[in-house]
């Protein structure tokens, strides 16, 4: 395996305007009523947190789950009324930026949208940021996009919720070209917290053929995930099983032994699912031989592969969240990471150690209230036999206007140790 080097930032070459639809639906505009709203806003009645004032020459902040929430965060564009009529008088806003040729969109995050403040132009239009866009700002393209929305599977709300979740692909690309990775053969992965899949969508876009698994019990993102990756496939598993016509009781007794969440915070009874949905999950969860949560993945039951990516909740690690860290055994969504400690320890007595993990999270995850903890978890991969090397990415230097930030660490088995660079981390 050739030796590991961080990739090297490329000149942005795409604005805001280069990832917007010329055309949108009125619905996704905000109303008079609305803009009101928003002008008498009080913050002491709502309980949304501080977002910084995008200035115009901003790009988009941090895309998040919370993005296209009507009673919370969403992302906000202006856009220039050509005809100078008048909609909207000026008012206070924050979290708008630009379309105009000049500006590139902030990152999507989990701040709340109307904090601070901006003084618009009266010349300008406001809407907020329509899924499809979302999703073109993590770095899917439209064919891929397509594929997630003509099902109808996904309501909108958790198209935001799993794009301001997932990785943006064109970093992932990045990284994975500096990887020696077979190419004689199908590429074996295993997706933790896999999503919607954004580390096999790269591979895929680089042209490997995948082999993947996954953990998932977020019900939107592992349907997602089966429309994205195997489309065809699901469409006709779907009709063959419809074609059975199974009794809701047999629905349920093929989830008898997993855990799913509909929120992707709680554990979720599925009641409330229609059969269409009930047969779309199980369907999906066989064609993405799917582990369930991450606390069901059990090694015996896993493969040999050549990477294992882990892209645990960072909840309790952002700033966003309420800092409760990822110590073991805190029982915090970010001390899921140690169930991955669990995952490889049962995998080396099988002597099937995966060759290469990619870890991603916010940059938190090295802070300085974190960090004992994260140098715990460098120093249980090296008692496996791992070489890690970490370093913080911004989504704007790899072709997507977001200023989206992201620690990613790789890790080899029985990797080399490389001398320092001025674009290389040190390999612990």
């Amino acid at each position: 395996m050739k030796k590991f080097k961080w990739p090297k930032p490329i000149p942005l070459k795409h604005k805001l305007k280069d990832f917007l639809e010329t055309q949108v639906n009125e619905k996704y505009y905000l109303s008079p009523e609305r803009v009101e709203a928003i002008k008498n806003w009080k913050a002491s009645t709502q309980p949304l947190k501080t977002m910084e004032t995008i200035q115009d020459t901003q790009i988009i902040p941090t895309l998040t789950t919370r993005d296209g929430d009507e009673h919370s965060d969403m992302k906000l564009i202006k856009e220039w009324i050509k005809n100078n009529k008048i909609i909207s008088k000026t008012f206070d806003q924050e979290n708008v930026v630009s379309s105009r040729e000049d500006e590139i969109i902030p990152t999507l995050t989990s701040s709340g949208a109307f904090s601070r403040h901006k003084i618009l132009n009266k010349d300008y239009r406001i809407r907020k940021l329509i899924p499809k866009e979302s999703l073109r700002l993590m770095g899917l393209n439209d064919f891929q996009i397509d594929k997630i929305q003509e099902s109808k599977l996904i309501p909108e709300s958790k198209q935001y919720f799993i794009a301001g979740n997932s990785i943006v692909v064109q970093v992932l690309e990045a990284i994975f070209k500096q990887i020696d990775f077979p190419k004689d053969r199908p590429l074996k992965v295993f997706e933790a917290f896999a999503g919607y899949g954004s580390q096999a969508v790269a591979l895929k876009n680089l042209g490997y053929e995948v082999h993947s698994q996954t953990s998932e019990w977020f019900v939107p993102a592992i349907i997602s995930y089966a429309l994205l990756h195997y489309n065809r496939a699901f469409k006709e598993c779907i009709k063959n099983v419809n074609k059975m016509q199974p009794p809701r009781e047999k629905i349920f007794e093929w989830f008898k032994d997993l855990t799913f969440s509909l929120d992707s915070k709680n554990p979720s009874k599925l009641n409330s699912l229609s059969n269409e949905d009930l047969i779309a999950l199980y369907v999906a969860n066989q064609l993405n031989e799917n582990h369930g949560s991450i606390l069901e993945a059990e090694p015996i039951n896993m493969e040999w592969y050549d990477l294992l990516t882990y892209s645990f909740p960072c909840q309790d690690l952002s700033t966003a969240g309420k800092g409760k860290g990822m110590t073991k055994e805190s029982g915090t969504r970010s001390g899921l990471l140690w169930e991955i400690e669990r995952i490889l320890l049962g995998l080396k007595k099988l002597n099937i150690l995966p060759k290469v993990l990619l870890m991603e999270n916010v940059p938190q995850i090295h802070s300085k209230q974190n960090i004992n903890d994260f140098n715990k978890w460098i120093a249980v991969l090296k008692n496996l036999g791992y070489v890690s090397t970490y370093k913080d990415l911004n989504a704007k230097d790899f072709g997507i206007p977001q200023n989206r930030v992201r620690t990613y660490m790789v890790s080899i088995l029985d990797g080399e140790v490389q001398n320092e660079t001025t674009e290389q981390l040190t390999l612990f």
